[in-house]
């Protein structure tokens, strides 16, 4: 070894921070090269990073930063830069706290910090945890205070349990080198990091011997017969307890490992030599072995050289039901599962012939019939000149254990399977949303366009007419695609309110379908219509929500044709005298669907694929909407004919009453009404809206109507110009500033106000509309405004 690397020597082990340490580049530091360094900051240094325990040292004017591997969870997403920085500046958020206790120190005070809680990340979870620190001065060649080193001992469990592992913790560090078990340090590449002098009296090697081998691979331990034991707890990061051998010096051990925080493993060793050796021969003295071994919970069995049960404890015959003579040679093996049988046998033939430490979980039948899980493991057995004469071993019954681990399996089943499903349906309502935006943007963009437009004064009529058209026809496609998001929301809800009127049936599908009529033209494809004798007349059910339907389903059929066309097929069966089954097949000729995409069509916020929507458009509420509407009207939408490239035939069929032509005015309700039939002269109408846009429309539908008409821009202007002039009716904004509708309404009312007020809102959910009408609103206009239903809700109130 050479010069500097023994002046590093100091540095070996210590894990991932000794190796960070050997690599940092130290001349371009204060510090200087580590073979430099005092000797006191090496010797702390070094028992800091070899240490199974968290600590930190902190050196210099500066008090740089170093911590072993243990302490790295304190330091959170400090870590690794913290490594080599001023304390002051790794924690600075806690430094006017600390720096008295920093003065201490460097006033060769030691200073004890008990159960400070930090947050910090195990096993993928976050989690708060405990832990004691002791801050101590370190001294110089000259017995000066120059650094300071800081132990932590984790005390959660301590603190959340057993005041008596805390005394056990804290005292760990002072007690390895005086304990009297043989202690051991192992890091996470199987290399010897530390051991104690117990360890040197009893496995016969020094520490220089000892230390920085590869335990495995060290002497004493390459023909351990424990070695698949040392692999498992490593591995599988588990406590193990269990008896080793030591060849070459004839020692037998009791080992006992505990996994450490940095990856490697903390292992206690004891002398059992004689112990073992008094357990062998006691295996011979049978009653004196049958008498210390019935009080056991444990099923204890031995076996000779030829791998034959010679002695099963009094429990398994309780447990198992069986005889003496049925269980012992290998007859024990037909207490197991047919299913683990050879699997049990083999895992014991397999150690016996290698006379290795065995291991087997099985199902192990009761006297009952029943079977339970059980785990059987078991050790080779040596007399006193180490001759292998068979095995020991013992059973235990882990049947809860092995429950308990499926239900467990099953509950991480269905959470991932919940998450994948939440996963999805936020998927599909992003790109909803996104396809929306979409949607929305393309007419209102065309209103905002033409709205532009009507600007040019030198406009003649038949443009500003044409412009006035599109401006109508895009602002009716918005409607529609919010009253498809209200509608679909209130079926979610349960809240769709379904009318039963008479009506006239071929003259509702006619009507859906001569909406197409120009539509049709201009792709140069046909829409026919065809009404079979077995149709009735006139029916009773919802003629909006079957028009709603139609338009839908004939709507999709025409997008998605661009050679042929689409047929409307009606036909009828009679249920009974009084009821009927309509069914309305849309046949097209079109793009078609594969299976896959017919299976998801009525999800709601999807299309056959993302192709569609960027090729035709479309919410995908509407099938998912129709599919809700149909399914209110006792009925239901279905995909009877598919095949892709040729088209797809819809079949809508629904439940309905046989109507009557009593009232001509509910067959005729859907006709449309002109605003010019309905009359407001002489009323004194007073409009309170913040909106100067929807004053101004209000404002001239009412005119226009004969109406006087007063207007205030909130709720505060509403109630005093209320209470100033005398008005037949007031229409009242919600949303507003000041005082919104609720709170003027509420005011007008304590004053005694009795002039009807009708309730204008943008809120269309019908939660709105039962709140204005328990608030006490003579009626509920929603926006945009509807001149008709306006002039008609108004003259139903003001004629009453």
């Amino acid at each position: 070894m050479s010069e500097i690397s023994r002046a590093r020597a100091f540095l070996e082990g210590g894990g991932a921070m000794g190796q960070r340490m050997r690599a940092h580049d130290w001349l371009a530091t204060p510090l200087g090269p580590p073979e430099g360094w005092p000797q006191s900051l090496k010797s702390v240094l070094s028992a800091c990073l070899n240490s199974p325990l968290l600590g930190a040292v902190f050196w210099g004017p500066d008090m740089l930063f170093f911590y072993n591997d243990a302490y790295i969870p304190i330091l959170g997403k400090k870590h690794p830069d913290a490594f080599g920085k001023p304390f002051e500046e790794v924690w600075s958020e806690i430094w006017e706290y600390i720096l008295p206790l920093v003065q201490s120190v460097d006033n060769g005070k030691a200073i004890y910090l008990e159960d400070l809680p930090f947050s910090t990340t195990r096993n993928g979870r976050d989690e708060i945890f405990y832990a004691t620190f002791s801050y101590s001065p370190i001294r110089d060649e000259f017995n000066r205070v120059a650094g300071l080193f800081c132990a932590v001992v984790e005390t959660t469990s301590r603190k959340h349990s057993d005041d008596a592992l805390k005394a056990s913790e804290l005292s760990l560090l002072d007690t390895l080198e005086s304990m009297s078990d043989a202690f051991l340090s192992l890091n996470k590449d199987w290399l010897i990091t530390r051991v104690n002098k117990r360890y040197e009296v009893i496995l016969q090697h020094t520490r220089s011997e000892t230390m920085g081998q590869e335990f495995l691979s060290a002497k004493l331990y390459q023909n351990s017969i424990q070695r698949e034991s040392y692999l498992e707890a490593m591995d599988k990061r588990v406590e193990m307890r269990f008896d080793d051998f030591i060849q070459p010096l004839d020692l037998w051990i009791d080992v006992r490992i505990f996994p450490k925080q940095d990856g490697g493993l903390a292992i206690f060793f004891s002398d059992i030599t004689e112990r073992k050796v008094s357990e062998l021969q006691a295996v011979h003295a049978k009653i004196k072995f049958e008498q210390s071994v019935d009080v056991s919970p444990a099923i204890l069995w031995i076996t000779e050289e030829d791998g034959k049960c010679t002695y099963l404890s009094k429990q398994w015959y309780e447990f198992t039901g069986q005889t003496e003579s049925e269980a012992l040679g290998y007859g024990w093996l037909d207490a197991t599962h047919p299913d683990d049988k050879e699997r049990a046998g083999k895992a014991f033939t397999d150690a016996n012939a290698r006379r290795e430490y065995f291991y087997v979980e099985y199902r192990l039948k009761t006297k009952n019939g029943d079977y339970r899980w059980a785990i059987d493991a078991g050790n080779p057995r040596y007399d006193e000149s180490g001759n292998y004469i068979g095995y020991a071993g013992t059973v235990f019954d882990i049947n809860e254990r092995r429950n308990a681990e499926s239900e467990l399996e099953k509950a991480k089943d269905e959470a991932e399977y919940s998450r994948e499903q939440a996963e999805r349906a936020n998927a599909l309502k992003s790109a909803f949303l996104a396809n929306m935006s979409h949607e929305i943007r393309t007419p209102l963009g065309a209103i905002l366009g033409f709205t532009n437009l009507l600007k040019d004064k030198s406009l003649d009529s038949f443009e500003r007419d044409q412009y006035l058209e599109t401006i109508v026809r895009n602002g009716n496609a918005l409607s529609r695609i919010i009253d498809d998001i209200l509608d679909l929301a209130k079926v979610e809800a349960g809240r769709l309110d379904i009318e039963e009127v008479s009506f006239i049936l071929y003259k509702v599908v006619s009507e859906a379908v001569e909406l197409f009529k120009d539509k049709t033209k201009e792709k140069g494809i046909y829409l026919h219509l065809n009404i079979e004798e077995s149709v009735p007349t006139i029916i009773s059910s919802d003629p909006t929500r079957l028009r709603q339907i139609l338009i839908n389903l004939i709507g999709n059929a025409v997008k998605f044709t661009d050679q042929g066309g689409v047929s409307v097929n009606v036909r009828a069966m009679p249920i009974d005298f009084n009821k009927v089954k309509v069914s309305i097949d849309v046949k097209d000729t079109g793009i078609g669907l594969t299976q896959a995409q017919q299976e998801k069509l009525f999800t709601p916020f999807t299309q056959a694929d993302n192709s569609t929507t960027r090729k035709f458009g479309g919410t995908g509420l509407g099938l998912a909407l129709s599919q809700r509407l149909s399914q209110a009207l006792s009925g239901e939408i279905s995909i009877t004919e598919y095949t892709l490239g040729e088209g797809c035939t819809f079949t809508f069929h629904f439940i309905a009453k046989l109507g009557t032509a009593k009232s001509d005015a509910t067959l005729h309700a859907s006709a449309p009404k002109s605003t010019k039939t309905l009359s407001l002269e002489g009323k004194r109408v007073l409009i309170v809206d913040d909106s100067p846009d929807n004053q101004f429309l209000a404002a001239r539908i009412l005119g226009k109507s004969g109406a006087k008409v007063e207007t205030a821009s909130d709720g505060d202007e509403g109630v005093k110009a209320a209470l100033s002039s005398e008005f037949d009716v007031i229409l009242m904004d919600i949303q507003m500033p000041k005082l919104d509708g609720y709170q003027a309404k509420e005011a007008l009312d304590t004053l005694g106000y009795q002039r009807p007020i009708v309730a204008l809102t943008a809120h269309a959910m019908a939660d709105e509309r039962q709140r204005t009408k328990a608030a006490g609103f003579a009626a509920h206009l929603t926006k945009p405004i509807d001149g008709v239903e306006l002039l008609e809700t108004l003259a139903s109130l003001l004629n009453r």
